[in-house]
């Protein structure tokens, strides 16, 4: 756990000043901060708003804290917008027992949290590894989502006779930064070499073409100095430490040959540029040899670096 970062994120937060139960603190944003107790977890929500619910699931390595702009964005349009920590992130608990975090978890996570809402459905909003929970949600429980947006990741069907862990092995080799996730302890320890402030920096201004490689020989020194852009503000990059630590992650990935979906979700090549990644073009191409995907570097983060250079 990061404690100065956590710690700076709590200061800003003061006593709710309404009547409405909804919120136990209040950020200096307007934001609404509680814990709610969800799939046996304590889960930790950040939301302003009223209106329909829309549900917005962060990516690797965020937070809640990546949708601010968009949690005051859809609430001044009516919205209710909710913004939660997935298990192992931030304020939400982190489950000590790694086969605790398959995507099975996580969706029974979204699910109970949308009932804990009061909500019979909501509309879902998933960016980057946050989208393939989205995608999830709508393959188990579709009957909780009334349309659903997909960030930086599109669907890929599970295989019924091959991991997708293994898939990505094959075509990007053991240093693919998914692929280093799985030997247990490895990653851990070359994060805690690093330390989690230059990790990050690392991810969230990696800018190189293709696929992000983590050397087993090492991912640089401790002492590298990455300068942030002037868009990324350092208390910005600040709030992703909230992530307490990394625990064996993509974990789901492993649980792919559980079930055999029965129905598919796709795109056509009229998805906005926004959404187009690289990544995809391989991942979709068997199924969905109609999508189209330019090849281009840097999106893996790109929403997030979008709304931090227009903010103020």
């Amino acid at each position: 756990m990061i404690v100065s970062a956590r710690n700076l994120c709590l200061r800003r937060r003061r006593r709710c000043c309404c009547c409405c139960c909804c919120c136990s603190t209040m950020d200096d944003e307007g934001i609404g901060h509680r814990t709610l107790a969800v799939n046996g977890i304590n889960m930790h929500v950040a939301e302003k708003g009223q209106g329909p619910v829309v549900l917005l699931i962060h990516g690797f390595p965020e937070t809640w804290y990546a949708w601010r702009h968009q949690i005051a964005s859809l609430a001044a349009l009516g919205y209710r917008a909710v913004a939660p920590d997935l298990r192992g992130y931030g304020d939400t608990d982190v489950p000590p027992s790694v086969t605790s975090y398959s995507i099975l978890h996580m969706v029974g996570d979204i699910v109970a949290l949308i009932d804990s809402l009061g909500q019979e459905q909501v509309f879902v909003v998933g960016h980057d590894w946050g989208a393939l929970v989205a995608w999830s949600l709508c393959q188990f429980r579709a009957d909780k989502v009334k349309a659903m947006v997909a960030l930086s990741v599109p669907f890929t069907p599970r295989n019924p006779t091959r991991k997708s862990v293994d898939y990505l092995r094959s075509t990007y080799g053991d240093d693919y930064y998914i692929c280093r996730f799985q030997e247990p302890g490895a990653i851990e320890s070359e994060f805690a070499r690093l330390g989690t402030a230059l990790v990050l920096k690392k991810f969230l201004t990696y800018r190189t073409p293709g696929p992000l490689f983590i050397p087993k020989e090492g991912w640089g020194s401790p002492d590298e100095q990455i300068p942030l852009p002037s868009w990324i503000s350092e208390l910005g990059r600040r709030r992703q430490l909230l992530c307490k630590q990394i625990r064996q992650v993509w974990f789901h990935w492993r649980t792919q040959l559980l079930s055999k979906p029965g129905f598919k979700l796709g795109t056509d090549c009229s998805v906005d540029g926004s959404t187009h990644s690289g990544s995809g073009e391989v991942h979709c191409r068997r199924s969905g040899p109609d999508l189209q995907f330019p090849w281009d570097t840097g999106l893996h983060s790109q929403r997030w670096f979008k709304e931090e250079c227009s903010s103020p």
